[in-house]
């Protein structure tokens, strides 16, 4: 046998085969849509309101049995209301942090101190151009703790 022929032939089965394989792997992956889903945005908070104890009012006085939290609608916005029991004395502080369908609540006692009463704290957060559902993580942190434990979640609707 001739070995130009013969290398012709194996480089031709050789390029079927490439080919062939190629192929396959296009068979295996879907057909890109053309329109593709937009990625959800992330809730926008518009406002954070601090009462009961923040401003004086509840002041060693407490109407609350319990801690809790719940939301609802005020015109355009969600608003999620968090309201602790804590000591008179307390510092609280917050902070939030939106993440795709998450909004991620710290609140931290930042001076440890005490008094000889219990005073209603209320977090009033407002939230807009928010999705079909958002889930709401609240964190508390005792003062000089090292790490925040949950506190409580919920999910809207």
């Amino acid at each position: 046998m001739n070995p130009k022929i013969f290398s012709l032939g194996v480089m031709l089965f050789l390029f079927m085969l490439m080919s062939c394989e190629e192929q396959n792997q296009n068979e295996d992956k879907p057909n890109p849509d053309p329109t593709p889903e937009p990625e959800e945005t992330p809730a926008n908070l518009a406002r954070i309101d601090h009462l009961g104890c923040f401003n004086g009012a509840g002041y060693q006085k407490n109407t609350m049995n319990s801690d809790t939290m719940y939301y609802e609608m005020s015109n355009d916005s969600l608003l999620l209301h968090v309201l602790m029991r804590k000591n008179c004395g307390a510092c609280l502080e917050d902070s939030v942090t939106v993440r795709q369908d998450t909004a991620n609540i710290y609140v931290a006692d930042t001076c440890g101190r005490v008094a000889n009463c219990i005073c209603d704290y209320r977090f009033d957060y407002y939230f807009t151009d928010f999705g079909k559902q958002l889930f709401f993580k609240v964190y508390y942190r005792e003062y000089e703790a090292h790490e925040y434990t949950l506190w409580g979640e919920l999910e809207y609707p």
